[in-house]
């Protein structure tokens, strides 16, 4: 007998072509409850004590819960001919695929734990200890190969054609959990490596396809962040946290809000909104970088808050190159980050290095506010150019040993000549 699953795209196409049918009906709000019901199971499995059990059957059991969500799952698509039941219940099954990957971490890293980590004491219900090395690695093995065939499956119910790389970036993700490492500042950039390429995905690949912009669709691609949700919450709950850890934590929150989250909205304005929001947890993610390249590499006083402003504009730099709306913004912000940065600094903290780059800026802010068009960024270079010269005159003044005059002299002459040359451009405004 043949085992057909309706694509989610089709059912939904169908839909549309009957509009006396109610919106909710009996056997959708059946099916919600039934998905509501077996989500609240897997999660009080997860926190349930097993004093009978051993750690291996605990996921024994589990591993054929999952089995048997996708058997019902098929038996409504044969017996029942109930795509959406069947899909709702490979749904489920997927979504345990990376709890999976949790458990079988846990158990692996029971007996290969890093030396911090020997003597720490976990929760009674987050308490997995193997028997021994072998078991862990055959209970590993024979989990993984259950779960790759049932992956594929469930992905290509949803849809065909991305089967192969919805299963393999699934697995990839979920495989991240067995590594036994619990290192904040490791786990913290493989976080961000993570979101990197699931965003990536997400954003260019996964939104173009028909059948993953169904509700459905969009359940799916929510679950391949699921893993990286649970690597990041693993290390929060149970083991030490570090600065980097909390910049790879707003970097990762900033990427998605910027870069996910907003193709989930058709409006305009709420993309726009999901935009400008992430742009907070980027300059937290950047301060916490700043600080920690500050006490690495023993910088110091007079160059951290150029370090800071670099920084900032360079994410704001990104922001309008990557922005689905007009980018024009981010780039005046950009500007007006380092040139109130750079221009700050050099009265905090004068000397010949940060004279040159309040200059430098100053002018490439003048020269950026014509080309864009920008009078808040001519304004802002022009201001920061005056508070420069006037502050070299007080140093004159106040330091004979301080005589900036060449660097002035220098930036003088170069932007004459620049002058001259953009004069018989045609590419300038």
């Amino acid at each position: 007998m043949k085992c057909e699953i309706v694509s989610p795209e089709r059912e939904e196409n169908s839909e549309l072509q009957s509009d006396t049918e109610p919106r909710l009906t009996l056997p959708s709000l059946l099916r919600g409850i039934g998905i509501t019901l077996l989500i609240a199971a897997s999660l009080v499995f997860l926190v349930q004590r097993w004093d009978g059990f051993s750690e291996i059957a605990r996921y024994a059991s589990f591993l054929g819960f999952t089995v048997a969500l996708a058997g019902v799952g098929i038996l409504c698509a044969i017996r029942l001919g109930d795509s959406r039941a069947a899909r709702a219940l490979l749904g489920i099954a997927l979504f345990t695929v990376p709890i999976h990957g949790a458990q079988l971490g846990a158990l692996l890293y029971s007996v290969f734990p890093e030396s911090f980590a020997v003597s720490l004491r976990y929760p009674a219900m987050l308490h997995w200890q193997a028997p021994s090395a072998f078991s862990a690695l055959l209970t590993t093995g024979l989990g993984m190969a259950v779960l790759v065939p049932l992956t594929f499956f469930a992905v290509s119910v949803y849809s065909r054609t991305s089967a192969r790389g919805g299963t393999l970036l699934l697995l990839l993700t979920s495989g991240m959990l067995l590594l036994p490492l619990r290192d904040p500042n490791i786990v913290g950039w493989l976080v961000v490596g993570l979101l990197v390429v699931t965003g990536t995905l997400d954003s260019t690949v996964w939104r173009q396809e028909k059948e993953l912009r169904t509700r459905e669709g969009q359940f799916l691609r929510g679950l391949y962040f699921f893993p990286t949700v649970l690597l990041l919450g693993r290390n929060l709950v149970l083991y030490d946290t570090s600065a980097f850890f909390f910049c790879a934590l707003f970097s990762g929150l900033s990427l998605v809000m910027f870069s996910v989250l907003p193709s989930y909205s058709e409006k305009r304005e709420t993309r726009m909104a999901w935009e400008c929001s992430a742009m907070a947890p980027a300059m937290i993610a950047v301060l916490l970088l700043t600080d920690q390249l500050v006490s690495l590499f023993q910088i110091g006083n007079p160059f951290v808050v150029p370090l800071f402003g670099i920084l900032a504009a360079g994410v704001l730099g990104l922001a309008s190159r990557f922005s689905t709306e007009s980018g024009r913004n981010y780039l005046v912000a950009a500007a007006l980050t380092l040139l109130t940065t750079i221009g700050w600094n050099t009265v905090l903290h004068p000397n010949i290095l940060n004279s040159v780059l309040a200059l430098l800026v100053s002018i490439l802010g003048i020269i950026g506010g014509y080309t864009l068009r920008s009078t808040t960024m001519k304004w802002g270079g022009g201001l920061t150019l005056a508070i420069t010269l006037l502050d070299h005159l007080r140093l004159a003044i106040e330091i004979q040993s301080y005589s900036p005059w060449m660097v002035l002299a220098f930036f003088g002459i170069g932007a004459v000549v620049f002058s001259s040359v953009i004069e018989r451009s045609k590419h300038w405004p």
